[in-house]
């Protein structure tokens, strides 16, 4: 009996998924222009706009990966975002232009100032998803000459990348677009900016605690089987104190990290401006991260990294794991023996923290 209603519930899990998908291509498509004729990819792009709706910092840091390729192959890019990747995006030197989408009565205005630039090229590299309508609107509205997007069948998009392998890191769709406009590159590189105060303000933090390593540690992520416990956390940070003498830094949004009881193991740096993290972070000899966020800024500082992972697998079927891993030398991955990132056990985290600070000391 039990068998049979756990069969049930799977088969209904399944119907549940497929009336989903079969309402979000409805509609997708009633948001596509029918009579719209796809262009030809122009053959001397000068302008391009990447779009990143429902995105996260994450997202975004890996985004500058092929924001770099593109403005180092002489072309002239700009982002429509919404304001929570301002951290990433605003005055980044790379950028010619940040539009922001702030679904609001303002977003008329910021269309109209795209479709009046003229854009040779709109890039849109996610898959579909629940935000698809709205991006199809968008696009749309913003009438590129001509737009590129992954995995689509809306005719909106002139050009789509589709069979881009499971298997591989999410920056292989990114190279992808990369080397259909020129670009000859096989490795992308992320970059972040930050300012002269924000390196300041990380200096003032470290000036007070004087560690001999600096140790951090991102316990939080995105989603709640992400995160640490508060058990995890502290007995982490106490066998660090223990094996290591040093004092662990955790960071992440103050309104999580707050509820860490304080104790003589850690401190909190509980600021609310992420670049004051970049800038700690790229001080830092070690990072202990269970959020993407934190993994894809320390690829792009080439900061030692001890990632946790549990085995979470997209509704595409790709591996979280793969898809979003650090992909960078200097990082190791842990794995969850089932869903949930608190099932690692905190002396294999100092393991793996002892075996990477014992590797390229300088490096």
């Amino acid at each position: 009996m039990t068998n049979l209603i756990t069969k049930f519930r799977h088969l209904n899990r399944k119907r549940n998924l497929k009336t989903k998908a079969f309402k979000l291509r409805l509609r997708i498509i009633a948001a596509d222009t029918f009579f719209r004729q796809r262009t030809s990819l122009p053959s001397n792009p000068k302008t391009v706009l990447i779009m990143m709706i429902g995105k996260g910092i994450g997202d975004a840091i890996v985004m500058t990966g092929l924001i770099k390729a593109l403005t180092d192959n002489g072309l002239q890019v700009s982002v429509l975002t919404e304001p929570r990747l301002n951290a990433i995006f605003s005055d980044h030197p790379l950028i010619q232009n940040q539009f922001l989408l702030k679904r609001d009565n303002s977003d008329f205005l910021t269309i109209s100032k795209i479709k009046n630039s003229h854009y040779d090229i709109l890039i849109d590299i996610d898959d579909i998803d629940i935000h698809s309508p709205l991006r199809v609107k968008t696009i749309k509205r913003c009438k590129p000459t001509h737009t590129i997007g992954v995995n689509q069948f809306a005719k909106v998009y002139n050009t789509s990348i589709n069979h881009i392998d499971k298997t591989k890191h999410i920056t292989e769709r990114h190279m992808a677009v990369a080397r259909m406009l020129g670009c000859c590159t096989d490795k992308l590189k992320y970059t972040v900016k930050f300012t002269q105060a924000d390196e300041i303000a990380a200096m003032q933090f470290i000036d007070v605690i004087n560690p001999s390593k600096l140790i951090i540690l991102n316990p939080y992520g995105t989603e709640e089987s992400r995160n640490m416990s508060i058990n995890q956390i502290e007995q982490l940070c106490s066998l660090l104190k223990q094996r290591l003498n040093v004092i662990t830094v955790i960071i992440g949004t103050p309104d999580k990290i707050i509820s860490i009881p304080d104790n003589q193991h850690c401190i909190k740096f509980l600021s609310q401006n992420f670049s004051h993290a970049v800038a700690l972070v790229r001080l830092a000899d070690l990072v202990v991260s269970t959020d993407t966020s934190i993994v894809h800024l320390c690829n792009a500082l080439n900061k030692k990294l001890v990632s946790l992972y549990n085995n979470k697998i997209s509704p595409r079927g790709e591996e979280n794991n793969i898809l979003w891993g650090p992909n960078y030398s200097k990082a190791v991955q842990l794995f969850s023996g089932g869903n949930r990132i608190d099932e690692i056990l905190p002396v294999d985290i100092v393991r793996a923290i002892e075996d990477l600070l014992c590797t390229n000391p300088d490096g």
